[in-house]
């Protein structure tokens, strides 16, 4: 008998939602984490003009501790904001009582809309209702990801019930990639909620639950030994309680220290011997109604290093300008300053010194650095970087790039995946190749009877088409799946840096993109740098772009299998 794993998969999903349900009550009782009084909902949404239909984007449900005012619904744009000519968005704002709140909590899990008055707007079909996830203010030394769509709450923490949207079947397609980066750029600029950075959540419901039952504060009192830590409860709070408080010390991915104490009230202080302040980490949490309350790490500052600079004690650095005219540069005295006990030998500082060592050697893969008569090891590290990458596409962007280029590097791809490459002819045609096919645009003159200027603009393309193809004749080009387009006269526009692309089935994750630093031609020959870049999405969608632009037979090079057995 075969597994039912559709039916395991139905009932794990009821049994979250059964707890998300639960978790949704306990969290809105009085003195658990907060006393709410309102419900702030923030909701950006599209609008198809054709259907005349609202469709969720992403939605916010804040709870908070404000009386309800006023209750009227507040639009952040003036108009709704284009998109294309079919759809528009906006963003609209309303402070709902806890109980209408609830009943929006009812109507997304029946009737799978969000309903204010007359006004309904559709969710997504495959919503997941998940439990409760705790959303630190800090994890570690950094932010969690989620903040990014939440609203800060400035007490600590927060909880979370989020409907999540598994099919994101929002009536922008999802390769529309600058529609989508539109959306949010827009958003961002008028709301502190960055989709961009948590694409996974677009489509989404979250109920958020800020926690402001306590305060927390944290004392060094013996340093590298003892630290103190006080709790002040909020000022409503009369409900005694089973509280469990944790402190544990950590360094180098080691336990260094520990305690562990229990009250019955958010009243209390103590002092902890535990041999230790490096990223000491608290965790507070109410037994009986089974959630945390508070959980961060603490860091503490032992020696300051700065440089303070006195301008005009020195006189001004003099520039002469190609007009004549005479720049001055304001120079600065400068001195160090250090405040606390120098550490540079203590046994923190060692391990920490060896540590970085070790972050860098570790995320060394992203980063090449080619002294020179070098090409094999640069030609490998690309070759893995295309072998061992899931991307669906792989693209090449070099305004030198040539067929040879092409095989010394994608063809070594075993799996067929999509290959995109974009050249250019001015450039590419006055290459000289290493394999001899073209030796400098004076032999191609020779050889074509033609002019620097017909090889360049005129007759370039035709001549470069000619050249590319009769090198990848050369090959059998089997399990090719390669278009190559070239910018030439007026199609596209010229570029001048090169990129190896490495795009996702996923689109929502971000794409690898890496820096050639040199034409794939040079590349290893010379000191040049090939690095992972950071804004990538930048680059692919500067790359979609000209691709559009140039994606028409006028600049089509190649295109294989399609014209395979034409070369």
């Amino acid at each position: 008998m075969m597994h039912d794993y559709k039916q395991e998969r139905i009932i794990e999903r009821k049994t979250k939602a059964n707890i998300a349900n639960s978790d949704f009550d306990i969290l809105l009782q009085e003195d658990v984490i907060a006393f709410y009084e309102t419900c702030e909902m923030t909701q950006i949404f599209l609008y198809d003009e054709e259907l005349k239909k609202v469709q969720n984007y992403y939605t916010l449900f804040v709870f908070e501790e404000i009386p309800n005012n006023e209750n009227k619904e507040k639009y952040l744009f003036p108009k709704l904001q284009k998109i294309d000519k079919r759809y528009k968005f906006g963003i609209i704002q309303k402070r709902l009582s806890v109980e209408e709140a609830k009943v929006q909590f009812k109507n997304i899990q029946q009737q799978q809309k969000i309903i204010f008055g007359n006004e309904n707007c559709e969710i997504s079909s495959q919503m997941v209702l998940l439990p409760k996830s705790f959303v630190p203010l800090y994890y570690g030394s950094t932010t969690p990801m989620l903040s990014n769509v939440l609203k800060k709450n400035f007490w600590g923490a927060s909880y979370i019930i989020e409907f999540f949207d598994e099919k994101k079947d929002f009536v922008i397609e999802e390769n529309e990639r600058a529609k989508i980066d539109f959306i949010n750029k827009t958003v961002k600029s008028v709301i502190d909620i960055d989709l961009a950075k948590v694409s996974d959540r677009i489509g989404n419901v979250v109920f958020q639950f800020p926690i402001t039952i306590m305060d927390l504060n944290t004392l060094l009192i013996k340093p590298g030994a003892e630290i103190r830590t006080i709790v002040k409860p909020h000022v409503k709070s009369k409900i005694e309680k089973n509280i469990s408080i944790q402190i544990q010390t950590s360094f180098n991915n080691t336990i260094t220290g520990y305690d562990s104490q229990h009250f019955k009230n958010l009243d209390f202080a103590f002092d902890s011997q535990i041999g230790d302040d490096n990223n000491v980490r608290t965790t507070v949490f109410d037994f009986e109604n089974k959630v945390v309350l508070y959980d961060c790490e603490t860091n503490f500052i032992r020696t300051i290093h700065t440089t303070m600079q006195m301008a005009g004690a020195i006189p001004p650095r003099t520039i002469a300008q190609e007009d004549g005219s005479i720049k001055e540069i304001s120079l600065v005295y400068t001195t160090p300053i250090n405040v606390g006990l120098s550490l540079e030998s203590d046994y923190n500082n060692r391990i920490l010194k060896r540590s970085w060592n070790d972050e860098v050697l570790k995320k060394s893969g992203d980063f090449k650095v080619l002294k020179g008569n070098e090409s094999d090891k640069a030609l490998d590290f690309i070759r893995k970087k295309i072998i061992q990458s899931d991307a669906k596409e792989i693209c090449l962007w070099d305004p030198y790039l040539s067929a040879q280029d092409i095989m010394n590097t994608l063809y070594y791809e075993p799996s067929g995946k999509i290959f995109r490459c974009i050249t250019c002819v001015a450039t590419a045609n006055l290459l000289s190749r290493k394999n001899g096919v073209l030796g400098g645009y004076e032999k191609l003159c020779r050889d074509h009877g033609y002019t620097f200027k017909r090889i360049v603009q005129n007759d370039g393309f035709e001549v470069l088409c000619k050249n590319v193809k009769a090198e990848f004749k050369k090959s059998n080009n089997l399990n090719v799946n390669l278009k190559f387009l070239a910018q030439h006269d007026n199609y596209g526009w010229k570029f001048h840096d090169r990129f190896l692309i490495l795009v996702p089935y996923d689109s929502s994750r971000l794409p690898e993109v890496y820096s050639l630093g040199i034409s794939v031609n040079q590349i290893g020959e010379k000191h040049h740098i090939i690095q992972k870049v950071t804004d990538s999405r930048e680059i692919l969608n500067n790359f979609e772009e000209l691709w559009h632009e140039l994606d028409n037979d006028a600049c089509c090079v190649v295109e294989f299998p399609k014209m395979k057995d034409a070369l």
